[in-house]
């Protein structure tokens, strides 16, 4: 499966409408690696989706994202994960090792905890 995770600081990064830096993970049962980087300085919500798109992205991991950005990525086949944060190898780690669960579509595809602020996060 490969992933697309905006990153910010060795993080994940908290909104994909705005981040400069995606990264993209082969992510399978036993392993994660990242396979590649894109930087994306002044891209819109358009060009964003094209990206994901022209690069067969199946899965966009991010800490946020807005409603029509998020909308229009699933219409176009691509699901959309938003709410992680964390270290991004800890995250597309964990991902990994839970998206492959039997019991995936009725889980998270982490186990997340409330912050204080009310944003999920990563145990």
């Amino acid at each position: 499966m490969l992933l697309a995770v905006p990153e910010f600081k060795g993080r994940v990064a908290p909104t994909f409408d705005f981040c400069r830096h995606l990264t993209f993970w082969w992510v399978d049962a036993q392993r994660a690696s990242q396979v590649g980087e894109r930087w994306l300085s002044k891209q819109g919500a358009d060009d964003r989706v094209q990206i994901l798109l022209s690069n067969r992205v199946e899965v966009l991991l991010c800490g946020a994202i807005g409603k029509d950005l998020k909308q229009l990525l699933q219409w176009r086949g691509i699901r959309v994960d938003p709410d992680f944060s964390g270290l991004l190898a800890d995250v597309v780690s964990l991902f990994g090792k839970n998206a492959f669960h039997p019991l995936r579509e009725q889980q998270s595809p982490c186990p997340i905890i409330p912050m204080p602020e009310g944003r999920p996060k990563l145990t």
